[in-house]
């Protein structure tokens, strides 16, 4: 049970991690943007 708490718990972050940098990349597209304009 141990073994599988930790696999998805270390899945969960990966996901966050995943979801962040995603988020990240949309700000920095955006900021692009704004500064072409």
């Amino acid at each position: 049970m141990t073994a599988t708490a930790t696999a998805t718990t270390e899945t969960e972050t990966e996901t966050e991690t995943a979801m962040v940098t995603t988020v990240t990349e949309a700000g920095k597209r955006r900021a692009s943007k704004h500064l072409m304009w």
